[in-house]
């Protein structure tokens, strides 16, 4: 397995699009990666902040990142139980 098995993907800066999305009050960003190796039954997941430490921490194991951007106001406007996940792995 690499040591980056993202192929240096999960290294990438956030795009200055997504930080200005996250610096909205109305808008809350999180990032976890799940473990989906059969040692992590039941799934293991974890907060990430997508630095070169997180991937020293998962060698030799198989996980899913995702995010979910999650609209913090959702209750009182037209986005309604509309939240966004972002999500890229190999199950």
């Amino acid at each position: 397995m690499p040591l980056d098995p993202t192929f240096a993907r999960y290294l990438l800066p956030v795009s200055a699009y997504e930080v200005s999305l996250g610096s909205h009050r109305s808008i809350s960003i999180s990032r976890r990666r799940i473990y989906t190796t059969p040692q992590a039954l039941p799934l293991e997941g974890e907060e990430v902040y997508l630095v070169p430490a997180e991937l020293d921490s998962s060698q030799g194991r198989q996980w899913v990142f995702y995010q979910v951007w999650e609209s913090v106001s959702a209750a009182h406007g037209p986005g309604t139980g509309c939240d966004i996940v972002v999500c890229h792995g190999k199950p």
